[in-house]
């Protein structure tokens, strides 16, 4: 009986090891709050590996920060701690705890891009409050709402992936003005946050980064780019947008 267990349980072991990588890891950290509840999530794979930043110092929207500066009221929602003439307490601390460059990890890790953001004025960010003008979201997935900078990579729902030619703020699944779609890239193709690790996904190294095989109408090709067209490969002789590979004969060579 023994020898049949450990034959069964050797399986099994076998069987988690092979399928290791493709499994999905999720984290979720959630926290007390009736009207405003946030989670923070990682998620493990073979690429999406998303370590956050968050780590290297910034603010934590936790049950600690909770206690520390806000006060629950009768009705579930948490309002900044105010002293007897209505004043909010450690007003001066709250406002220099948001520094351009720190990250918040509420709901999802952001970045702070403005010294002009406040958490007092402003308020916790979180999905449904994206105060794009102050912060971006440090996730490779694209979130509806917020605007991207140039050469900022996304990756779609659809498990597309996209780079911003320009501050956009389209979806590049319902407009692709200001969006290249490309091959997907590896973590090795983005520089990484200082003293980390860590991808920067507005960071990409451009030499690495391949715009879309199949030649996209929307999509911007430089000089040598290779794209697959109706059976062909051409490589790009200048940079183009739009020019059909098959009879656009300035922008494209056949291979």
């Amino acid at each position: 009986m023994k020898k049949y267990i450990f034959i069964f349980t050797t399986s099994i072991l076998l069987a988690c090891c092979f399928f290791s990588n493709t499994i999905y890891c999720y984290f979720f950290k959630d926290f007390l709050d009736s009207n405003f509840q946030t989670s923070f999530n990682i998620t493990i794979s073979n690429f999406d590996y998303i370590q956050c930043p968050c780590d290297l110092g910034g603010i934590i929207i936790n049950q600690a920060f909770y206690d520390t500066y806000m006060a629950i009221q009768p009705n579930g929602e948490y309002t900044w701690k105010r002293d007897e003439y209505s004043n909010i307490v450690n007003r001066e601390e709250i406002e220099n705890l948001t520094k351009k460059g720190l990250f918040i990890k509420s709901d999802f890790c952001y970045e702070i891009m403005s010294d002009n953001y406040s958490l007092i004025y402003h308020g916790i960010p979180n999905y449904y409050n994206p105060l794009s003008w102050a912060l971006k979201p440090v996730s490779l997935n694209y979130f509806i709402g917020w605007a991207y900078d140039t050469n900022r990579i996304v990756k779609t729902n659809d498990e597309q992936y996209f780079m911003a030619r320009f501050y956009t703020t389209n979806n590049p699944l319902v407009n692709r003005a200001g969006w290249n779609k490309i091959e997907k890239p590896s973590k090795s193709d983005f520089y990484c946050y200082k003293n980390s690790t860590i991808p920067n996904y507005s960071k990409p190294i451009l030499q690495n980064i391949v715009r879309a095989y199949i030649w996209d109408t929307y999509t911007t090709y430089l000089t040598n780019d290779i794209v697959f067209y109706n059976g062909y490969e051409y490589r790009a002789l200048q940079s183009s947008n739009n020019k059909n590979p098959q009879t656009t004969f300035w922008a494209w060579e056949l291979i």
